[in-house]
């Protein structure tokens, strides 16, 4: 397919242009690193095929140098069956929106009734596939029915969309070793892991690769730096879980749940346990 990007709706003043190929390798999704443009200015952009060209979209360049204002939406637990996405639609309508930020659950890898329960899914949300997702066609089945919504279209249409993962991009409760929401039927981990990265580095607008860091910053010209982090894979400690015998003492009170309490403060309190791991901590404390 062509792609081009223009500094005018009409596509009369091309910026730059190119060919890219959409494989089934990366779920037919094409994505292009396009270099060169100018500094804080909008541009219009769309794909060519035999078919004729794409609906048209938006973006626009961070400024560099002096930068007066920066407006975000900030968006995240983006649940396809609890209902429809109109916010993504009333952000994409507000001229004065810079930017969206998605700070995580852009999908939700649960099967269909669990969450929401079928008696909570909205009419007409039903998702695919109807488990949960852990093989990469599962996962971009399930970005693909996402991607239905057409409040969720016009915003990646229209909005440059900054975007990190939680959890349900991969399982429930994901941490760097493992999920609460991951069993031992449902195969290996890290496998889930991999394909999890690859369907997410594929439908969504970030650089790199599946193996890419998905930790990075964002400068708006002098006024703002945006600092996104993976709080889950990149060294995410085993969450805590408070065993029964703490949760009765808590219930009981007195001496008991004094001594359950110190027990719990005493293993969060551990300087081994960790949220963003050593390397992504010193690239936060340097960035």
């Amino acid at each position: 397919i062509g792609w081009e990007i223009s500094r005018d709706e009409t596509f009369s003043d091309i910026a730059a242009s190119g060919q890219a190929n959409a494989s089934a390798a990366n779920d037919y999704c094409a994505k292009i690193d396009a270099r060169g443009l100018a500094p804080g200015r909008p541009y219009f952009y769309r794909f060519l095929s035999a078919s004729g060209p794409s609906v048209t979209g938006q973006t626009r360049t961070a400024p560099a140098g002096a930068a007066a204002t920066l407006r975000a939406a900030l968006f995240s637990c983006s649940n396809f069956a609890f209902g429809y996405f109109h916010a993504y639609a009333h952000a994409a309508a507000q001229d004065d929106i810079d930017l969206a930020l998605h700070c995580g659950d852009y999908i939700y890898e649960m099967a269909l009734g669990r969450y929401p329960s079928e008696a909570e899914t909205v009419p007409g949300r039903l998702i695919e596939p109807v488990r949960e997702t852990t093989t990469l066609n599962e996962y971009y089945q399930r970005y693909a029915v996402y991607h239905t919504d057409a409040s969720l279209l016009e915003l990646r249409r229209r909005k440059p969309l900054i975007a990190i993962w939680d959890d349900h991009e991969i399982a429930d409760n994901a941490w760097a070793d493992g999920a609460l929401g991951h069993q031992s039927n449902e195969g290996n981990y890290a496998e889930r892991v991999a394909s999890a990265r690859k369907a997410y580095y594929d439908w969504m607008p970030i650089r790199g690769g599946p193996n890419t860091a998905a930790y990075r910053s964002f400068d708006w010209g002098d006024l703002a730096r945006i600092i996104v982090l993976d709080t889950r894979l990149a060294g995410r400690s085993q969450p805590y879980r408070y065993s029964a015998a703490q949760v009765r003492a808590l219930t009981q009170g007195g001496d008991a749940a004094a001594a359950a309490l110190a027990e719990i403060r005493a293993a969060l309190s551990n300087p081994a346990r960790s949220m963003l791991g050593a390397v992504q901590e010193d690239w936060l404390s340097r960035t």
